[in-house]
């Protein structure tokens, strides 16, 4: 018994047939965002770095990297929580600069681990 219904499993053995990945990737738009600012060519340096964005600018900017890659999330709730889990600063020149590769707060790990160990048990 795997779980799935026989019409489930045909799907995926058809995929597997034709060749086609059957894995798809899902992430939160907060990840989205972030990994294309660290590897779309226009949000990029020549070294692969991120570049600092402007908010809204008429170039790249944070607001046309969020409205291609962040779904229907407005910019200013991205860049709210982008701060909020520390992936992004501003620096001196009012630019948000990319900080991290990942969009999780680092000091609630200890509290999810034990939320998901407790709840495990």
């Amino acid at each position: 018994m795997t779980g799935l219904t026989r019409k489930e499993v045909r799907r995926v053995r058809d995929v597997i047939e034709c060749g086609d990945p059957i894995a798809e990737i899902k992430t939160t738009p907060l990840a989205h965002v972030l990994r294309k600012w660290h590897s779309d060519d226009e949000y990029t340096d020549n070294d692969g770095n991120p570049i600092p964005l402007p908010f809204d600018a008429d170039g790249p900017s944070f607001t046309k990297l969020v409205r291609l890659y962040g779904g229907d999330i407005p910019p200013g709730a991205m860049r709210t929580e982008f701060k909020r889990v520390g992936a992004i600063v501003e620096n001196e020149r009012g630019e948000l600069v990319a900080v991290k590769r990942a969009a999780r707060a680092d000091d609630n790990d200890d509290r999810v681990i034990t939320c998901l160990l407790h709840g495990a048990y």
